[in-house]
């Protein structure tokens, strides 16, 4: 929950699944859910049912300046349904130029990395030129290896070693990428980045990639131009997979997942996703299947 709970819920496959009544987390009493932040991400680690580790993306006042922060905290010796707030370990702080366009999302890679997602620092327009700007993580997704705290550089990012972009930063030229997710079956990577005024756009990664993907913000939104000062020096992006106008009604884009399952057999190898804007929708995209769409 936005404010800073972490609820179970039972059966969750069946007609009637269960909400526990007591918080397997609570942190709200550090939590600034104003605007858009809050506690906004949360995945546990590969090594959950070994060592009982997962990690929350929230922002909270640092010192009175609105930061996001990645923690790691330990479920409960004791007890499986609730974890221990005192276990709580820091792995990076960011802050953050607004209280909106906080990105959010944390997500374990099928080669065991944490993906962060954050975005461009807020305000509007990228006021705060984040988004084409290699030295923050703002408008950025990063890959840290968690395995040791606070976290290291893993082997094969883009950029580790080089003198004018970040180490962690795996992809960048987001805007707000709200959520992301790796298909389960192939380990693709797919970013959904909420717009300004025109445009949402889905970006993807094939599995395997190297990274190092610029996804043109705030130079682009989605396949148009958006600050033509910004493209001033011409920067090669990756152009959104598929794009659509804010004419269309719905106007902020909700990652979503590639269906895998087998209840929904037309879904399978599809990416299913919403907007936030229009919760009347959903939308629906083919996977991607030998190269084609």
């Amino acid at each position: 929950e936005k404010k800073g709970k972490i609820y179970l819920v039972e059966d969750i496959s069946s007609e009637n699944p269960t909400k526990l009544e007591e918080p397997f987390l609570d942190i709200s009493a550090k939590v600034n859910s104003a605007s858009e932040g809050g506690l906004l991400g949360l995945a546990f680690s590969p090594e959950y049912e070994t060592k009982g580790y997962f990690f929350v993306h929230y922002t909270f006042n640092n010192g009175g300046q609105f930061s996001s922060r990645i923690a790691r905290f330990n479920v409960s010796d004791d007890d499986p349904s609730k974890a221990d707030p005192s276990t709580e370990v820091s792995v990076l702080t960011v802050a953050q130029n607004e209280q909106n366009h906080n990105g959010g999302d944390l997500v374990f890679g099928p080669d065991n990395m944490l993906y962060v997602a954050f975005g461009d620092g807020g305000g509007a327009n990228d006021e705060f030129f984040n988004g084409q700007n290699p030295q923050t993580f703002l408008g950025k997704i990063l890959r840290i290896d968690v395995k040791s705290l606070p976290y290291n550089i893993p082997t094969g990012n883009p950029y580790d070693g080089n003198d004018v972009v970040l180490d962690e930063i795996w992809a960048l030229g987001l805007r707000n990428p709200w959520r992301i997710s790796f298909d389960r079956l192939n380990g693709d990577l797919w970013v959904s980045d909420v717009g300004q005024d025109q445009y949402e756009e889905i970006n993807y990664e094939k599995s395997g990639s190297t990274g190092a993907f610029n996804y043109g913000w705030n130079c682009y939104e989605g396949p148009i131009i958006f600050d033509p000062l910004a493209c001033v020096s011409p920067i090669e992006h990756a152009e959104p997979i598929y794009s659509y106008s804010h004419a269309l009604g719905p106007k902020s884009v909700t990652g979503g997942f590639t269906y895998r399952g087998s209840r929904h057999p037309d879904l399978f190898g599809k990416y299913v996703f919403t907007d936030f804007v229009d919760n009347k929708s959903w939308w629906i995209i083919s996977g991607i299947e030998n190269e084609t769409f």
